[in-house]
């Protein structure tokens, strides 16, 4: 678990939380979560920021899906990328999963998935790149990357299933 608030450079920063194993998920079951990531450029004005969180010791890769969500202060844009490495090495961006963004400004969010094959160890790393054009400029988002519940695919496959019967019994007729 992850708690920063301070500066970096012109920015204001505050990582209410960055969580994983053991507090969530575990390495059979990954599960990624930066929560309420609120940056303010200050100073001389705006720049680039790039946020990594990252994690070791993941076995069992399968489907991962990402999101975010949040908004992005005037003139700034947000891009959101997902990594898996199979050296087990600590924010390293080796085979890309998921990607989202370029978002501008104002609210946004996004979903989307990605597979990775593969036997563990492997290391998962979420980047967050926000550029802010000056100071004053504020933005917020939530930012996660986890591998769906067993509940959640085996209720897609018993859908999948129904359908193929209801299919099967429609052309028998």
């Amino acid at each position: 678990m992850v708690t920063f608030s301070g500066a970096i450079g012109n920015f204001d920063l505050n990582v209410s939380t960055g969580v994983t194993y053991p507090v969530l998920g575990s390495p059979t079951s990954p599960d990624m979560d930066l929560n309420s990531i609120d940056v303010t450029t200050i100073g001389g004005g705006g720049g680039t920021l790039t946020l990594k969180f990252s994690e070791i010791g993941f076995s069992s890769p399968l489907g991962f899906t990402a999101a975010i969500g949040g908004t992005v202060g005037a003139g700034g844009t947000l891009s959101y990328n997902t990594f898996l490495s199979s050296t087990n090495t600590l924010f390293a961006e080796t085979t890309p999963l998921t990607s989202l963004g370029s978002f501008g400004p104002g609210a946004f969010s996004g979903t989307t998935s990605g597979v990775a094959g593969g036997v563990g160890p492997f290391s998962l790393t979420q980047v967050v790149t926000l550029t802010l054009p000056n100071a004053g400029t504020a933005t917020s988002f939530n930012a996660s990357l986890a591998v769906p519940e067993p509940a959640s695919l085996l209720l897609l496959g018993a859908g999948l299933a129904g359908i193929g019967v209801w299919r099967r019994k429609s052309a028998q007729a």
